[in-house]
Order: structure tokens, then C-alpha cells, then sequence
């Protein structure tokens, strides 16, 4: 024991230094932490501002009425968006195909063809376009719920057939 406190009389201005450095860098931590707090104390009252935070409670009502009307808004614009695009789609000649053939032998190919367009109600148009040496004539003929009141050439009969069997 005598040989410690020998050493410690020995090396007393050693160890007070350290502690005073100790001391230094803990001074200068809980500086750095004051001002830390007191940032974060002002941005907390600036959050806080009123009595009790009532303003916090105001400010918290009134997002949640926003969102209500948002929600209110969004679900109008779903109604209208599908309303509409259900309207268009029934609408649109989207079940169609077509048929190449040879309209009178010995023309050398394809060049003829039968086109039929229909809405989800089988309703719209058989388009015929018949080629030959002088030229090419385009025919149209209107389809109503899959029937058409002009008479039609077999490949007409046969598109329009596999059109109005499609399903989508």
C-alpha cells in the first residue's frame, strides 16, 4: 500500500491533469448537449404552440377532414372514370378480324378482303373490299346485334360469324 501512495505522491501533478482534461471534455459535452436541447426545446414549442397543445389538435382535425374530402373526391373520380370507360369500351369496335381471299380466279393472290368491326352489342360494320384488274371497290354494310339486312357473300357470312362468337 506504501508503494502506492508513493507513486501517487509522486505523480500527483500527472493525475490532476488528467482529471482536469476529464473535467474539460465533460464541460465541453454538456455544452454541445445544452445547445442540442435547446434547438430541440424550440422546434418542440414551435410544435406545441397554444395551451396544451391544442394547436397540435387543430392542426391533427383538420388533415383528417382533408383526408375525408380526399377520400369523398377519389371515390367520385372511380364512379366517373369507370362509368365512362365502361361506356366507351361497350361502345368501341374492339371484336374485329379479317379474311384475305381471292375474289376472281386467276388475279394472283390475296388481294381481296372482308372486315368485320363490332361493339360488345355485336353492332357495327362488315367492310369488303374486292380487288380485280381495273381497281379495288370498298363496300361497307352496318351490323346490327349480329345481323346485317343486306345480303352477304360466304366469307362475310363466315367472318361475321367468328366475330360475333368472340368472347373477351
Amino acid at each position: 500500500m506504501e508503494i502506492i501512495l508513493s507513486f501517487v505522491e509522486a505523480n500527483i501533478v500527472w493525475f490532476m491533469a488528467g482529471v482536469l482534461a476529464l473535467l474539460i471534455l465533460f464541460c465541453i459535452l454538456l455544452v454541445m448537449n445544452l445547445v442540442k436541447f435547446k434547438k430541440l426545446r424550440r422546434r418542440y414549442e414551435a410544435f406545441m404552440q397554444g395551451q396544451d397543445g391544442k394547436a397540435l389538435e387543430y392542426v391533427l382535425a383538420d388533415c383528417a377532414e382533408k383526408v375525408n374530402l380526399n377520400q369523398d373526391e377519389v371515390q367520385n373520380l372511380k364512379r366517373y372514370v369507370a362509368g365512362t370507360v365502361e361506356r366507351k369500351v361497350n361502345n368501341s369496335l374492339y371484336k374485329s378480324k379479317m379474311l384475305r381471299y381471292n375474289a376472281f380466279e386467276g388475279m394472283g393472290g390475296d388481294l381481296s378482303f372482308v372486315w368485320v368491326l363490332l361493339d360488345d352489342g355485336n353492332n357495327g360494320y362488315i367492310l369488303n373490299n374486292i380487288h380485280n384488274r381495273e381497281g379495288g371497290y370498298m363496300y361497307a354494310k352496318i351490323v346490327k346485334e349480329g345481323n346485317c339486312e343486306q345480303r352477304l357473300s360466304p366469307e362475310e357470312e363466315q367472318v361475321l360469324r367468328d366475330v360475333v362468337a368472340q368472347r373477351l
